[in-house]
This record gives structure tokens, sequence and C-alpha cells, in this order.
């Protein structure tokens, strides 16, 4: 479309191919507004059990007891494991391992 061209008239061409003219004014907007493929601020679903605090106090609870697992966590405050899964590895970047004794072999 030519960039001198009214709203009215480039919905009128669209039309024709076939789109559906709420879609055409919609991107017409974005592109006014420069918005094409950005999203809009507060657009997404806000978190509800992964916040500060939860991050905080899973931090705190890690720094006190290393040893203590995820599920034990969880169930201390009271989410659901997946939460206290994401939270240690997404929020605090660390990895969850459980330590494993062996045999040392001689020679």
């Amino acid at each position: 479309m030519e960039s001198g061209d009214r709203d009215a008239a480039i919905v009128k061409r669209l039309r024709k191919l076939g789109e559906k003219s709420r879609t055409i004014y919609h991107t017409l907007k974005c592109v006014k507004e420069d918005q094409v493929s950005d999203r809009r601020p507060g657009s997404g679903k806000t978190r509800s059990v992964r916040k500060a605090g939860l991050i905080k106090r899973v931090r705190e609870r890690i720094r006190y007891n290393p040893r203590l697992s995820g599920n034990q966590m969880a169930k201390d405050l009271n989410v659901s494991r997946g939460t206290t899964q994401k939270v240690i590895k997404e929020d605090l970047h660390l990895r969850g391992y459980k330590l494993q004794i062996c045999l040392q072999l001689n020679n």
C-alpha cells in the first residue's frame, strides 16, 4: 500500500483479498503507533505465586540448610513442587542435585 492512502482505501483493497476489517484496522493502528511487534506493557499474565517474597524465603532456606530437598521445602512453604523447582532453577539460577556416596577403588 502506498503511504498516502487513507485507512478506508487500504481496508477496501485488503477486504477483496479476504482479510477481516477488524484485523486490518488493528494492524493499521499498530503501524501508526510503531507497535507492530512490541507487546503492550502489562499485557501478560501477572505472577500469582512466584513473587519476590517466595523467592526470598526459598533463598534463605537454601542458605540456612542447603541439604533440604525441594520437595520438603515445597511442603514447608505450602506451594507446589513445580513452583519450588522453577524458583530454584529460573529465579535463583541454581541446580538441584543429590549427593551420592560411592566406594573408592584402590589399585
